[in-house]
């Protein structure tokens, strides 16, 4: 391959070169891609958005507030096991009073989520097929 660069550089006149092997004899005709300064992947600049505003959402409604009842059941539930963990962590076994007071306190708090449970909404009207349609 010739140094093609070298050659403009000292005002030489590059030399036709023979057609390759197969080519039809226009080997020399071939388009070939030429790189353009100012071109490549990393000089790409966005068109500018004429709607330029961003999305702000509404602010969301509060939470409705917890009644003291589903407190303590939570405050059961994820205490019940936190108590079993510091005993297990602290004195090495999980026994005596401790335990028990961490097993109950989890079961009596999760069944009281569980029984506080709705099946459905309070704002959904009455479904008279009962949810089920053939």
């Amino acid at each position: 391959m010739e140094n093609l660069r070298a050659q403009h550089e000292r005002g030489e006149r590059p030399r036709p070169t023979a057609p390759a092997a197969g080519s039809g004899g226009l080997g020399d005709f071939t388009p070939r891609p030429v790189p353009r300064p100012g071109d490549g992947p990393r000089d790409f600049t966005p068109a500018e958005d004429p709607d330029e505003g961003h999305f702000v959402p509404p602010e969301p409604p509060p939470l409705p507030a917890a009644d003291t009842t589903a407190k303590f059941a939570w405050l059961a539930v994820l205490g019940g096991p936190a108590l079993l963990l510091f005993d297990a962590v602290v004195w090495r076994e999980v026994s005596g009073w401790p335990a028990w007071v961490g097993i109950l306190s989890f079961l009596g708090g999760f069944g009281t989520l569980v029984a506080r449970m709705k099946d459905r909404d309070e704002d959904e009207p009455e479904d008279p097929n009962g949810g089920a349609v053939v």
